[in-house]
């Protein structure tokens, strides 16, 4: 259908806002938008705007998507009128009520669906209903659907029902500067990085707060533990006016909508990154829970070089570039971006064969290479990749292959390219910048929470290394939410992090435990360090540890270090 025509639907006519929609003959869901294979129904797709009655004004269909929520009846009663079945009362804010340690930063309260806390988390983005794009989030029993466009949150605490969460938000001061005091609502109008996820309260009907965590465990949902916790009854308090604080921006919604694609690549890049040195403890008898590259992109993406310990570990350009903060490239790596950016379903062959042969031609037409190109598109991958991987050939010949060999969204190539990864290719650093790349092509959203194995441990560091790390965000550092909050600030408005910003989590009320370490033990060398807050761990097999584990290798059992020889080899 075609902007202006209409259609007829349980004897109303309807007309069509935008190009590129289907109406399909169903009694519930009608409305297929272009792109979109599945329907949605008439209701949705008049809250999205896609579609209105027919005669209805211009005004009247904006009052109809943006309704004034929370709003009081007339007369004496002062009764608070919401769209939730259940009647629910703001409670009037105090002074103290968005009072925290740090005077920098407020907060603020946001009652909402429980299944909205797991579409948050899993997203790493706090966004207005008009964005969720979550099967069955239309039915989400929130008022955040009801004000579709903006963020409802609350300057005190709320009471919510059984299937609810009460979440703790905190905003910037200039999030919150057309907010008067006195106003028990703020209406924001921007998404919100998750790390502004203070708390998330259960209604004490769910009963044991340990158990209702258990049945939270999803394979792409973070699950930050030490943010749950049982709310305590509100009393209900009615007000006798409500001033609402719209926050003014001059972001369209389509660049909104650009912004949250940015962010959702920026953070897969360095959520898919970060094990990248945990895999090849068998072949390199060297494990860390970060690469080092990890940490160069981190100071360069927040302007503070305090993040690198590594002063000779630099950024790579590609990856920079998947940051939008490279310019200068080649023309190869050029073009690699532009196939992670797409956001196509897959990488077409022919797409990839011209690229091939851009990098064909740098090498000076060596045959070899031009053979292992052919290798890869007759569906030889691990044969191509003997080729590829060699140090002599440009890096971005392996980038190339993996992306192509990996690029289905809608298959478990995101889990697929782990299981081999130690086998096809030789050490971390020729990884770095491909899970880089292919983090950035997935995006967060589709990432697990948690690897599912780690495939290939060093014997000597399967007792002291977790087989399951994560790879998205629980949030139980500092130095994760100061990223997420880096990452957030340039997608969004492209600046770097102030100190205000950052600082915002200077105080941050984690109660989060960390993992108890275990004793790497004499045949390990423990090189472990922090940055920040953050600890992280670093492994060596000594040499005595490495012929002891070869020998052992060649006879099972023949000797470890309680044995003779063992014992021998460690006295010296």
């Amino acid at each position: 259908m075609t902007k202006g025509e209409t259609f007829s639907q349980n004897g109303k006519t309807y007309e069509v806002l935008q190009d590129g929609l289907d109406f399909v003959h169903n009694q519930k869901a009608c409305i297929r938008p272009q792109g979109e294979k599945r329907c949605i129904p008439l209701e949705k797709a008049l809250k999205l705007n896609l579609i209105r009655e027919a005669g209805q004004s211009e005004d009247s269909r904006k009052e109809e998507t943006n309704p004034q929520l929370p709003f009081y009846e007339s007369g004496n009663i002062h009764k608070i009128v919401t769209l939730y079945e259940k009647i629910i009362e703001p409670v009037k804010a105090t002074d103290e009520s968005t009072k925290v340690n740090n005077g920098a930063r407020s907060l603020f309260y946001m009652p909402v669906d429980q299944l909205r806390t797991q579409v948050f988390l899993a997203h790493g983005l706090i966004y207005p209903a008009i964005w969720d794009k979550a099967i069955g989030s239309s039915d989400f029993d929130d008022i955040q659907r009801h004000a579709p466009t903006v963020l409802t949150l609350f300057a005190a605490p709320q009471p919510i029902n059984k299937n609810h969460h009460l979440l703790g938000i905190l905003l910037l001061p200039e999030e919150v500067k057309g907010y008067s005091g006195k106003s028990v609502i703020l209406r924001h109008p921007l998404p919100l990085p998750i790390s502004r996820l203070v708390s998330i309260g259960i209604s004490p009907e769910q009963g044991d707060l340990n158990r209702y965590i258990a049945g939270w465990i999803k394979p792409d949902v973070p699950v930050p533990k030490h943010l749950f916790s049982i709310v305590s009854p509100v009393t209900n308090r009615p007000d006798d006016a409500i001033e609402r604080g719209i926050q003014g921006h001059d972001i369209p919604s389509n660049e909104i909508g650009k912004s949250i694609h940015k962010f959702d690549r920026y953070m897969g890049l360095f959520a898919f990154l970060r094990n990248a040195d945990r895999y090849f403890s068998v072949k390199t008898c060297y494990y860390a829970d970060y690469p080092e590259e990890y940490f160069g992109l981190f100071a360069a993406i927040t302007g503070d070089a305090s993040f690198n310990p590594h002063k000779h570990s630099h950024a790579d350009p590609l990856l920079l570039s998947l940051l939008d903060r490279e310019d200068g490239l080649s023309e190869v790596a050029k073009n690699i971006r532009s196939l992670v950016i797409a956001n196509d379903a897959f990488i077409e062959k022919d797409k990839a064969r011209t690229l091939a042969m851009e990098i064909y031609k740098t090498t000076g037409e060596q045959e070899e290479v031009g053979q292992a190109f052919k290798t890869l598109f007759a569906g030889d991958y691990r044969s191509a990749i003997q080729v590829l991987r060699q140090a002599k050939l440009p890096y971005e010949a392996g980038v190339l292959a993996a992306l192509f060999k990996y690029s289905s969204r809608q298959s478990n190539d995101h889990r697929n390219v782990k299981q081999k990864i130690h086998e096809d290719w030789l050490n971390p650093r020729q990884i770095v910048p491909i899970l880089g790349a292919l983090g950035a092509y997935y995006g967060y959203t589709a990432l697990d929470a948690k690897e599912t194995s780690l495939y290939s441990v060093h014997p000597l560091l399967k007792s002291i290394v977790d087989q399951n790390p994560e790879i998205k965000f629980h949030m139980q550092t500092v130095l994760e939410l100061q990223l997420i909050e880096a990452l957030y600030q340039w997608a969004f408005y492209q600046r770097l992090p102030d100190k205000n910003m950052m600082s915002l989590y200077d105080k941050f009320p984690i109660s989060a435990v960390p993992m108890a370490l275990r004793t790497p033990g004499r045949l390990v060398n423990d090189r472990s360090y922090r940055v920040h807050d953050l600890f992280v761990r670093r492994f060596e097999i000594t040499i005595i540890g490495k012929i002891i584990h070869y020998i052992k290798s060649l006879k099972a059992d023949s000797i470890d270090e309680r044995s003779e020889l063992g014992r021998c080899l460690l006295a010296q």
